[in-house]
């Protein structure tokens, strides 16, 4: 097992999202340029934007996200690397993509997450801070349909062979929607 795991963006998402993003702002353009409406120059700059942010993802498609090896985990966090090498990583969570839109996620946790954190570039507290909000943990990114893993089949078997004996690898079982009592 001493090949290495990445995580990257799909290319391939990004760019039919970020091409039909900037056909349909095309198109809304021409008929704001026609008629002068607030809702068609409103929609136009709307899809503008998100053409604007998926096009860029797809060029940044070619970076990994994080690489998971022998030695620890990197991740990206905006422009920078953290680097956690698996004696201070207390344990990794990974949780199962469910379907087509629920994303699963990979979450490394390190013993001293503040202490990281804190000594990382302003931009970079930002995403650290952005994932703990969206994915419950500083350093934690999507498994889903926006991202695809290179290097393993199974991610959590890929990320067992990989970690240090110490370390969990936790593969979190999403809880089942609570039975509804009948209402009399």
């Amino acid at each position: 097992a001493g090949a290495a795991v990445e995580l990257r963006r799909s290319g391939l998402v990004a760019g039919v999202v970020g091409l039909a993003s900037a056909g349909l702002a095309v198109a809304w353009l021409s008929r704001a340029a026609a008629d002068g409406g607030v809702l068609a120059w409103s929609l136009t700059g709307f899809l503008a934007v998100v053409a604007l942010a998926y096009l860029t993802a797809f060029v940044d498609a070619r970076v990994p996200l994080a690489v998971v090896d022998a030695q620890g985990v990197r991740m990206r966090l905006g422009r920078t690397w953290q680097g956690l090498p698996w004696e201070s990583v207390d344990r990794v969570e990974l949780a199962p993509r469910q379907g087509l839109l629920r994303d699963g996620r990979l979450v490394v946790v390190p013993f001293d997450a503040d202490e990281v954190v804190g000594a990382l570039d302003g931009s970079a507290r930002w995403h650290a801070f952005l994932a703990r909000r969206w994915y419950g943990g500083s350093f934690a990114l999507p498994v889903g349909l926006s991202t695809k893993v290179t290097g393993a089949g199974d991610l959590a078997e890929a990320v067992r062979a990989l970690a240090d004996p110490e370390v969990p690898v936790q593969v979190l079982e999403t809880p089942e929607a609570p039975e509804q009592e009948p209402v009399d």
